[in-house]
């Protein structure tokens, strides 16, 4: 049976958050007098690239892991990309201890593999 999507609510953020606080480095925000000029507003950067994956995507696959009973995850989990989704979820799996298979396309650049 198919389930049906959950709505976005401070609470289910709040889970997120709880469940990535030890596993996922609290990334700075940076305030950006240039960008906050040009706009006339405060602008602050949330700089992800300094997670150990270089992305934000890390924090997707995490949650989405994370917020799996153990026994669904004993088969391990598969991903398809040519980049930073695939870094985070092998990434992801690595430290949940849980197989990954990431298929990635042959031209894939070699940083990303």
């Amino acid at each position: 049976m198919k389930k049906e999507p959950q709505l976005l609510s401070y609470q289910l953020i709040q889970e997120a958050e709880d469940r990535l606080r030890k596993r996922v480095r609290q990334t700075e925000l940076i305030a950006s007098p240039h960008f906050s000029e040009k706009v006339g507003h405060p602008v602050f950067l949330k700089c992800e690239n300094l997670q150990k994956t270089g992305a934000f995507k890390l924090r997707g696959a995490m949650n989405f892991m994370t917020a799996r009973d153990r026994s669904e995850l004993k088969q391990g989990v598969t991903a398809a990309s040519a980049g930073n989704h695939a870094q985070g979820v092998a990434y992801g799996a690595d430290l949940l201890g849980i197989p990954a298979r990431i298929f990635m396309p042959e031209t894939t650049p070699p940083q990303k593999v």
